[in-house]
């Protein structure tokens, strides 16, 4: 828990530029990296007065995650409602395209995918525990997409955690192999994902 209240406007406005500033520190250097007196600086505010609201580097850390799982998971909400005009599959294809590019725009991907791939020992658990929350939701989202539209929709949830098979392999090789590996990796993948999903479960409309 932060340690202090919330008890002007000032002070929220304050973590949530430390926060912001935590996402990006993250995100470019690792836990390992981030530097605490950096974090501050970016926020405005001396290291010391850091310790004002969060206790230390882990916990600034844990919470920082809370919000950009939320955040991710608001991304992958709305990616697979507001495409009512696209087909099943163009929805799910450019899923793994919007991510590619939220990956180098957004620091809140790719701090997400670094944690989820690369915790900290310390904090494995903790951090998994996280990960594993935000994978659940997106699995529990992608399997109501797959039966709202899948020809056969007992086969949803094995749609879904085929598809987010791809995914993982997708951003892996992304975070290790940059943007021509994630496009080499998605278009071998992508039409055995088709072929399969359509041996189980019928068009994706």
């Amino acid at each position: 828990m932060i340690l202090t209240n919330v008890r002007k406007e000032g002070d929220s406005m304050t973590i949530d530029k430390i926060k912001q500033a935590a996402v990006l520190h993250f995100s470019q250097k690792g836990y390992e990296g981030a530097s605490l007196a950096d974090i501050a600086a970016d926020a405005g505010i001396k290291k010391q007065s850091l310790y004002t609201y969060f206790q230390s580097k882990d916990q600034l850390f844990l919470h920082t995650i809370d919000d950009v799982v939320k955040a991710e998971i608001q991304f992958i909400d709305s990616s697979l409602k507001n495409n009512s005009d696209s087909s099943g599959e163009e929805i799910l294809y450019a899923l793994l395209g919007n991510f590619r590019n939220k990956f180098h725009t957004a620091n809140e991907t790719r701090f997400l995918l670094r944690i989820c791939f690369f915790p900290p020992e310390h904090l494995h658990s903790s951090v998994m525990e996280k990960s594993y929350l935000y994978l659940d939701s997106f699995e529990s989202k992608l399997s109501a997409f797959m039966a709202q539209r899948l020809e056969k929709p007992q086969a949803a949830e094995e749609a879904a955690i085929a598809f987010l098979s791809v995914f993982d392999a997708a951003m892996l090789e992304l975070l290790y192999g940059g943007e021509k590996r994630f496009e080499r990796r998605v278009a071998a993948l992508w039409p055995f994902y088709l072929h399969g999903l359509h041996a189980l479960g019928g068009t994706l409309k």
